[in-house]
């Protein structure tokens, strides 16, 4: 797949996370990076920028490098990588910390539970804290990616058969978004539809914000299957058939973002099916549970 510079930056932003990190990286101004991805955006003509050798240079050094970020992070959180299209991925982290000891894992919980644990328990050895990462993936800065970039993304992270379903996210003005929703769940009814317990408790939380007077919310769409033997392009087209219909009346103004995140959840059933395997010398406990009050 051939890249633009745009591309390239708006790439590099995946990693970098806002519009100074990506300059700095790129060794190019704030204003330059912007003026190029506001004018990719409007689909306007990047003659000037794509015949200066020293940014293309830049750019291209800078992206070699997000690259390489990208294939390690994805490595050490034991995700699929696509050098064809580097969209900087994650598994987020849970509440939850494990306590290692040596190498080993001890104990989860909150840090205040684990470094009671430790001080009741005080085990040989070098502890220390670490988070735990959970089974959703997240990649967090996708505002500048083009639609294309994004579907062929997400059409090559479910050929992977890593992941079994998919969010998107965006920024969206709340009343506009909420009146949209009103009258889409009123055609819904009028089909036949019937309201589940997930979608009143996320209106009901919503309706909070209003209460509040919160202008500007992050929604997701509802989760779509990602499971390897659906064709991607009618998970593609499912998916931003949701982002039609659901984000983009509430999107356009100063403060909104279109489609500039999106959630994976791995896949681990097959994992989960299997027959547990007994640890070897350590025992692991959650702090948290079976505590006496």
């Amino acid at each position: 797949m051939k890249l633009s510079l745009a591309d390239k930056l708006a790439l590099i932003y995946t990693s970098a996370g806002s519009m100074r990190k990506t300059a700095a990286l790129a060794g190019l101004t704030h204003q330059q990076v912007s003026r190029i991805l506001h004018k990719a955006a409007d689909n306007q003509s990047l003659a000037y920028y794509e015949r200066r050798d020293d940014i293309k240079a830049a750019v291209e050094v800078a992206f070699t490098l997000h690259t390489d970020v990208t294939r390690d992070t994805a490595r050490k959180h034991g995700l699929p990588f696509d050098a064809r299209i580097p969209v900087f991925a994650e598994r987020l982290p849970m509440l939850k910390h494990r306590l290692m000891v040596d190498g080993r894992e001890l104990a989860s919980g909150t840090v205040e539970e684990l470094r009671d644990w430790h001080a009741r328990n005080q085990p040989p050895g070098k502890a220390r804290i670490v988070r735990m990462l959970g089974e959703r993936v997240g990649a967090l800065h996708l505002h500048w990616l083009p639609d294309r970039l994004r579907d062929k993304w997400i059409s090559t992270s479910q050929k992977t058969g890593k992941y079994y379903a998919a969010s998107v996210g965006s920024v969206v003005n709340l009343p506009a978004y909420m009146k949209s929703a009103a009258q889409r769940i009123t055609n819904f009814m009028q089909r036949g539809g019937i309201k589940t317990e997930q979608m009143i408790k996320a209106r009901e939380s919503l309706r909070v914000l209003v209460k509040d007077h919160v202008k500007l919310a992050r929604v997701f769409t509802p989760y779509t299957t990602m499971q390897k033997d659906f064709p991607s392009e009618l998970i593609t087209e499912n998916i931003n058939d949701k982002l039609q219909t659901r984000h983009a009346p509430a999107v356009g103004e100063k403060g909104t973002a279109f489609a500039d995140q999106i959630l994976l959840q791995l896949d681990t059933r097959k994992s989960k099916d299997a027959k547990p395997s007994k640890a070897r010398g350590t025992t692991r406990r959650s702090v948290g549970s079976g505590r006496k009050k």
